[in-house]
């Protein structure tokens, strides 16, 4: 079946132009449902029912000013105050005359989940990274993240994080189905887990809501 077949997607854009469905980057908005969440360091693996996904990067940045009552009066003689004209001049008194920028902090993520009888959250980095306290190898295929027999899920506790793991977030093409940008966050860890759980009033799922924080971000290259 056609992948333009599953994605919903204009013909026409405000880019220009037609949408055909040989269009490996087609001009349109991204959308959402041609996102994909995997995770995993060259594994890839989905864990089921992702409810949110999203991050955020900051760096810090010191901005320096002077005590300067002339426009561009840095380096200059003193300016004609009756002359100056605000959209002429690199800066203003009172305002930043340089930035400079600082190092950029861990990058901050958010990810919630449905629970499964079978796994959690974080069990299921956990096994596919083999990065708790209860696994040493990495996940050789995608059903290792559900627990079976008469055992119970033993992934109940931030601190049986030991190594990172790693997450991948993909963005289809909605025309060819190849994953046209996409991201790798390496290196993340666990900062803070719980579980929003229905009052007595309803029976709904529980959804386990987790931040994270990756050391770096990558972009995903085609064919690396």
């Amino acid at each position: 079946m056609a992948t333009s077949r599953i994605f919903p997607i204009n013909w026409a854009t405000g880019a220009g132009g037609k949408v055909l469905d040989t269009d490996r980057v087609p001009k349109a908005a991204m959308q959402s449902i041609t996102m994909a969440t995997r995770f995993g360091d060259g594994k890839q693996f989905a864990i089921g029912y992702v409810q949110e996904f999203k991050w955020t990067m900051r760096r810090e940045a010191q901005v320096l000013h002077q005590i300067e009552p002339y426009p561009n009066g840095t380096f200059e003689s003193a300016t004609n105050l009756a002359a100056a004209k605000f959209g002429q001049t690199f800066y203003w008194p009172g305002e930043p005359i340089e930035i400079i920028p600082g190092k950029v902090g861990g990058v901050e993520i958010t990810l919630a989940k449905y629970a499964l009888y079978s796994a959690n959250l974080l069990r299921s980095l956990m096994v596919i990274d083999g990065a708790g306290t209860e696994h040493t190898t990495q996940a050789q295929n995608n059903s290792d993240i559900h627990y079976t027999g008469p055992t119970q899920n033993e992934y109940v506790s931030l601190i049986q994080q030991v190594r990172p793991v790693y997450i991948y977030q993909q963005f289809l093409a909605p025309t060819t189905g190849d994953i046209v940008f996409g991201r790798v966050f390496e290196e993340c860890w666990f900062t803070d887990i719980g579980e929003e759980i229905p009052t007595a009033e309803r029976n709904e799922a529980i959804l386990e809501r987790g931040t994270l924080t990756a050391t770096r971000i990558r972009p995903i290259i085609a064919g690396a």
